[in-house]
């Protein structure tokens, strides 16, 4: 994991208790800091890039958003409290500013309220254990998605730039169906159940809700997201392990990031 990331944990987690927009300037910060690298020519401008839309905004044009949805972290064990709320739920940047699509408006409040439309009351229900006999589509693609912002928090705009990025953000805005490119081993849900008691054993299951292993499989590298108890599969493009750099006089080709800024909505 990049520096970056682990200051964003520990300055977080620092400041649970003051108001909110200190938590945005603290990710804001951090999350400039890691397009820098990629875009250096935007060091002096004021915004960042939303990790779903792609859409260029400034910080004010963005909203806190629990990656674990408040609605399932109430069901949460009463001993599993003692734990920051946001720790449990993990936290991330997501817009706040109008969706359009061809003129029309699909989200009054941007990437933010899309999820929370499409997505929030679904991976409640399935981390509270209450659907694995009812699950749909639906629920599955609120999972994945769910799994890519996940990702995005911890690994930053690596995540978002690739070829394999951008399917995964396509698929944040087609919430009935799994697009056709999207593989067939990244459409099945595993799940397990969640610990009844706080333990020392399972402390990390609430304080560190997301883990992350990358495999290759033939040759094609994928990464396995677990939200809690549940995981899926997310196509890879680039291996998050590597150091990569944009810009080198030669570097080998399979370590070149060759990021695609394209937004994907008005």
């Amino acid at each position: 994991r990049d520096s970056y990331i682990t200051l964003t944990i520990m300055k977080v987690n620092n400041i649970m208790d003051i108001d909110k927009p200190a938590m945005v300037d603290v990710i804001f910060n951090n999350l400039k800091q890691d397009l820098n690298k990629i875009l250096p020519s935007y060091r002096n401008d004021d915004r960042i890039i939303c990790c779903m839309c792609g859409r260029l905004l400034r910080k004010d044009q963005f909203s806190l958003e629990h990656i674990i949805p408040q609605q399932a972290l109430k069901k949460d064990i009463r001993d599993s409290k003692s734990i920051p709320k946001n720790t449990r739920a993990g936290l991330t940047l997501l817009c706040k500013q109008p969706l359009k699509i061809r003129g029309k408006k699909v989200s009054e409040l941007g990437c933010n309220a899309w999820k929370g439309k499409h997505y929030d009351k679904k991976i409640a229900s399935f981390l509270q254990n209450q659907n694995f006999n009812k699950m749909d589509v639906s629920n599955i693609i609120s999972i994945f998605s769910t799994c890519f912002i996940a990702m995005f928090s911890v690994f930053g705009y690596k995540a978002v730039f690739t070829h394999d990025g951008i399917i995964c953000r396509r698929q944040f805005f087609s919430p009935d169906k799994f697009r056709r490119d999207i593989p067939e081993f990244s459409q099945i849900i595993l799940a397990g159940s969640s610990p009844e008691k706080l333990t020392v054993d399972n402390q990390k299951y609430w304080s560190s809700p997301f883990y992350f292993f990358e495999k290759l499989c033939g040759n094609k590298l994928f990464c396995s997201v677990s939200i809690r108890h549940v995981a899926m599969v997310l196509p890879l493009t680039q291996s998050f392990s590597l150091n990569i750099r944009p810009v080198l006089p030669w570097m080998p080709s399979h370590r070149i990031m060759r990021p695609d800024f394209t937004p994907l909505f008005s």
